[in-house]
């Protein structure tokens, strides 16, 4: 049987969340019954008439209940889905239903069945549960193994987990590829307990149900959602319906603002600079001084020699444990976890004067940081942030070194957390602020090519100079002064596939391939190859692939409307020369094809452009094309002027020049 992980368990990874409250919800109240005692699915299932969907979701229910049981809040979840599959695919990805269950949580109940058209039940319950382990994670998966199934049929499952409560920002998705006829969601608390809700992309609201008696319970209850289909380069898991719950306040202990950034910008500060003992300082100290900072230097320069220091001694792993985030046993077996690190490169630069500030944010492709609902899921990721230089690093990613971000952590705010004086005590004081993207200068793939084609045009000869900086570089440039000699050259022959296919190499050379000018470089590859397949023959005329010097390009003249708006990944820009020495006697035909200029104006600024020119001098051609996306997101009604810069790099691509003789005209 084929068994489908989802992604989620796939990548499932302990992680601690350091800068949790500790906040102790007690009160006297004790329920009378649990929610799930009495819940049942119903016996009779109406089917989809003439339907021509893959899957239908019928319904889709979840029940979030906090309970005190001897005096301390348990959570209680039940998930309960009724699904129509349509498809041989959909079956092949639903036959197996995962229950995310975790050595914290208790499976309380659990069934599932497959309903036929002839009323026909193929029913297993909590005994039927099967357990799978994966060696990758260490981690162990409930399932239910779906047996019987046909296209036409109909799944329907629920589970009931008890769990250790988590209050303090849960996103939930109410929307995906499929159609959901309805969606239910109730959350039930105890009567101290008051939560707060904001619901994204779609008007409903949750809704305080007045006649459930002795708890709070608020529900919202949304029919006949469509499904969404993902596109290039869109946000869609930013345009997916979804809303977020969080606890606010606790009447019983008279606490407001429970999941507010208050208190986790302290414990954040505490945790990382006030839990060090004299081991971690003396560790500490001789490091920096193993690092050899000269006093001399500016504050950029020491940022980045003690970062790249740290990351090329000390491996980063992705998970946490004491001895992972202790700086003096991370030193010591130099292995880090991701706070770890963070830890060890703040007090560095603590140690050394730099004025520094500690942010959490969240990746903006899956949850866009909200400045004004304040929820601890957006604290996901730690930065740093130097004021006196206003610019920024990723600790625990050893791609990157200071002066750039991954990008999904730009464009997109976050809580930055500054070092205060109380008297004598130091903590942490938060504030919300914007992360701003990087320029489009930032960001270059760019291209020196010199072409010459043969006398009996049997094949061209290029030398071609590829420069990468910023995020066409930090995948690459810090790994290839450690790798293997066949994996560089594995990676050099796949470039230039990647940029003219079917080109023969000659020689090839790299220069600053290190992570020690990672961002302050660029990355240069050169090559020196030739290509018979940028040539072809139309009787005495020879055509010449020019636009494949440019690389495939993306194209965007689907006849399609496009449904999701555009989200571009980081403001970019390629600079490409091209010099073509063609056989002396001949000439170019359609030399004015390479000229196209498309360019966006916002605000009396350039914001997309798209601008080819040449010149010819005897039997050279030199082209010069300028390329730049100096804006990331763009609504429906902006999409045509993207798409308008994207389809002029496409049309030079298709560029055949025609070279004949010059007499023959």
């Amino acid at each position: 049987m084929h068994i489908n992980k989802p992604y989620y368990l796939k990548k499932m990874k302990f992680r601690k969340l350091l800068f949790v409250t500790g906040l102790i919800l007690f009160a006297n109240a004790v329920y009378s019954q649990h929610f799930y005692s009495t819940y049942n699915w119903d016996n009779k299932i109406d089917f989809p008439k003439d339907s021509s969907e893959k899957k239908i979701i019928l319904l889709e229910k979840e029940v979030v209940e906090y309970i005190y049981e001897n005096n301390t809040l348990l959570q209680y979840n039940l998930k309960h889905n009724v699904e129509f599959i349509n498809s041989n695919e959909e079956i092949e990805n639903n036959n197996i239903k995962y229950i995310p269950y975790n050595e914290e949580s208790e499976i309380i109940d659990a069934r599932a069945r497959v309903i036929k058209p002839n009323n026909t039940i193929i029913e297993l319950d909590k005994s039927k549960i099967l357990e799978s382990y994966d060696e990758e994670t260490g981690s162990r998966y409930k399932y239910f193994a779906l047996e019987g199934m046909e296209s036409g049929n109909i799944i329907e499952y629920y589970y009931v987990l008890k769990q250790n409560p988590y209050y303090s920002g849960t996103k939930k998705v109410i929307q995906e590829e499929y159609p959901i006829l309805e969606y239910q969601f109730d959350l039930l608390a105890p009567e101290n307990l008051f939560f707060e809700f904001m619901v994204l992309n779609d008007s409903g609201f949750f809704n305080i149900d007045t006649a459930t008696l002795g708890k709070n319970h608020w529900k919202i209850n949304l029919k006949n959602i469509p499904s969404l289909k993902d596109e290039d380069e869109s946000p869609y898991n930013l345009l997916l319906k979804q809303f977020i719950y969080k606890l606010d306040r606790n009447t019983a202990m008279n606490l407001k603002d429970i999941s507010s950034y208050g208190k986790v910008s302290q414990n954040v500060y505490d945790n990382m600079y006030n839990s060090l003992d004299k081991a971690d300082l003396k560790s500490l100290n001789k490091l920096i001084k193993e690092i050899k900072v000269d006093e001399d230097a500016d504050i950029a320069e020491t940022i980045y020699l003690v970062e790249n220091y740290i990351k090329t001694n000390i491996h980063i792993v992705d998970y946490d444990s004491e001895d992972l985030s202790k700086i003096s046993s991370l030193i010591n077996t130099k292995m880090a976890s991701s706070f770890g690190i963070t830890k060890l490169l703040s007090n560095a630069y603590q140690s050394l004067g730099i004025n520094h500030q500690i942010i959490l944010t969240s990746d903006r492709t899956f949850l866009e940081f909200d400045p004004d609902f304040e929820a601890y899921n957006y604290l996901v990721k730690y930065l740093l942030y130097f004021p006196d230089t206003d610019d920024y690093l990723d600790p625990s990613n050893f791609e990157y070194r200071y002066g750039l971000l991954p990008y999904e952590y730009t464009n997109n705010y976050g809580l930055f957390i500054r070092s205060v004086s109380l008297g004598d005590l130091k903590t942490g004081l938060g504030k919300i602020k914007f992360i701003k993207p990087y320029g489009y200068d930032k960001t270059v793939h760019d291209h020196d090519v010199k072409v010459v084609i043969s006398e009996d045009f049997s094949q061209v000869n290029m030398n071609i100079i590829q420069t990468s900086l910023g995020y066409y570089a930090a995948p690459i440039q810090p790994y290839l002064d450690i790798i293997s000699d066949d994996i560089k050259t594995n990676i050099i022959e796949e470039t230039l596939e990647n940029f003219v296919s079917k080109s023969e190499i000659k020689e090839w050379n790299i220069k600053n391939g290190t992570a020690s000018v990672l961002n302050k470089k660029p990355l240069l590859i050169e090559f020196e190859a030739t290509n018979t397949e940028l040539i072809d023959i139309a009787g005495d005329k020879y055509l010449f692939k020019v636009g494949e010097l440019i690389g495939p390009q993306v194209e965007l003249y689907s006849e399609e409307k496009r449904g999701l708006p555009i989200y571009s990944k980081y403001k970019r820009t390629f600079d490409r020369t091209i010099e073509i020495e063609i056989p002396k006697g001949y000439i170019v035909k359609n030399i004015n094809d390479l000229r196209i200029h498309t360019e966006y104006v916002k605000d009396n600024e350039i914001k997309l452009l798209f601008n080819s020119e040449y010149t010819v001098e005897d039997n050279i051609i030199k082209i010069d094309i300028h390329e730049f996306y100096d804006q990331i997101y763009f609504d429906l009604d902006g999409y045509q002027y993207y798409r308008n810069v994207v389809n002029s790099a496409s049309d030079f691509n298709k560029i055949i020049l025609i070279i004949e003789k010059a007499n023959t005209i």
